[in-house]
């Protein structure tokens, strides 16, 4: 719908408007971050004031949101975090569903600011711009908005400085959407083993095995990892259902690796050791890992996204944390920002 395409290019005029403003400038300037709240109000707000049927999921959660007002939290519901707290604003809110998409389309978006804060202090703003220019920031907002909602405690944990905290709210993210098991699992292993050759071999064998058409989307299936509508298609391999495409999607394959090639030649290159983007960058990999053996399912994109949350990062901290290591480090980030914002833009149209 022409409402989400305009709210989808707010990060594109962001950038663009940006641009015109400091293109002159070699260094990357500092952003007050009362403006980056603002930026945050207007995305949180557009998303929120959408129509109900912006997107194919969106009216579930509709029609999901009434019927715990009337018939209250379901135990058995296989979610149990989501389903609480669906009730819980259904009540509160007293059945009127906007302010149910404001709450959480604020949760959402804060924990990305949040994330930005805490990692890029007084430079936030080009990982929050980043994040939402690249794909599916905006697809979990307003379409699959479960695990989008369970993303924003994922990254709340991840930016915790402390480790039980940490847990808690990455435990808090599985319960609100199983599938965050797969990055919660991914951050317990690299805590433990810090090995990147090792990750890298990990990836390389799920890239071998899904070569060779080895499918365990049906495993995937079993465990609850994917949501409703991928577990519907998840058996159904080589097949297409209206403009979506399936079988191995070489473009979705290109746009996991672009991130791992760039990060690590500027880590290599400028000899940057750095524990934090460490274990981020082996998480992106190990998840990125369990998406390659399902990449022919149906809607793999939303198993990529588990991997893909973290490009921003991934890209932006090896030249913003060790910026004084480049001639031009505004030009290069801005050079990156708008090739992944491009490569967005071509995935949505073919």
């Amino acid at each position: 719908m022409i409402e989400l395409v305009i709210v989808e290019c707010i990060p594109i005029v962001l950038l663009l408007l940006f641009f015109l403003v400091v293109w002159n400038k070699k260094q990357l300037v500092n952003v007050p971050f009362s403006l980056c709240v603002m930026i945050c109000v207007v995305v949180i707000f557009s998303i929120a004031l959408l129509p109900n049927d912006v997107s194919i999921d969106k009216p579930r959660y509709v029609s999901l949101f009434h019927a715990r007002y009337y018939w209250g939290f379901q135990e058995d519901y296989k979610d149990p975090g989501w389903a609480f707290y669906v009730t819980l604003c259904a009540k509160l809110f007293n059945n009127n569903v906007f302010f149910f998409f404001l709450s959480t389309a604020a949760i959402y978006v804060f924990a990305y600011l949040a994330f930005a804060k805490r990692f890029f202090e007084e430079k936030a703003f080009y990982f929050l711009l980043m994040s939402m220019g690249c794909m599916g920031f905006f697809s979990y907002a307003t379409n699959t908005i479960r695990p989008g909602f369970a993303i924003a405690f994922m990254l709340l944990g991840l930016c915790s400085k402390n480790k039980i905290w940490a847990i808690f709210l990455m435990i808090c993210a599985v319960v609100f959407h199983r599938s965050m098991i797969i990055p919660f699992v991914a951050y317990c292993a690299t805590s433990i083993v810090d090995k990147r050759w090792m990750y890298f071999l990990i990836w390389f064998a799920c890239l071998l095995l899904a070569i060779i058409n080895v499918d365990l989307g049906p495993l995937f299936q079993a465990f609850g990892f994917l949501d409703d509508r991928v577990e519907l298609y998840a058996g159904s391999i080589n097949q297409s259902m209206g403009r979506y495409k399936q079988g191995f999607r070489w473009d979705f394959l290109l746009y996991s690796v672009f991130p791992m090639i760039i990060s690590m030649y500027f880590v290599h290159k400028h000899k940057i050791e750095d524990a934090v983007f460490s274990k981020v960058f082996n998480m992106y990999l190990l998840c990125n890992s369990v998406w390659l053996l399902a990449i022919r399912a149906m809607y793999t994109d939303r198993l990529a996204y588990l991997s893909w949350f973290l490009i921003p990062f991934v890209v932006l901290f090896p030249i913003i944390k060790y910026r004084n290591e480049y001639k031009n480090p505004n030009l290069l980030t801005f050079g990156l920002m708008f090739f992944f914002f491009s490569i967005n833009v071509v995935l949505m149209i073919i």
